[in-house]
């Protein structure tokens, strides 16, 4: 606990500026879905294949096939920066 507390009090604007940059990138990757809740023919069909925004929401889930792993890697690298363990790709 007093490992965890330190960590982050060490770290605290490192990561409050990661939240701020995490916050603008997932709002860049969801960017998609606001043309399928807004866009022309915004029905639950609009995921069918045969819809002209079924490509927008594809899109928008390869933004977050790409995003949530580089997430996981980039908190994990973080928290071996924190702790000062060796990282994977130091072996």
């Amino acid at each position: 606990m007093n490992a965890g507390l330190s960590g982050f009090f060490n770290s605290f604007l490192a990561l409050l500026l990661y939240g701020f940059v995490s916050i603008i990138i997932i709002a860049l990757a969801m960017l998609p879905i606001g043309f399928i809740v807004t866009g022309l023919r915004a029905t639950i069909y609009s995921i069918l294949p045969s819809s002209p925004m079924f490509f927008v929401w594809l899109q928008n889930c390869l933004n977050w096939v790409i995003l949530m792993p580089t997430s996981v890697a980039s908190i994990y690298v973080g928290y071996c920066e924190i702790f000062e363990f060796e990282s994977v790709s130091d072996t």
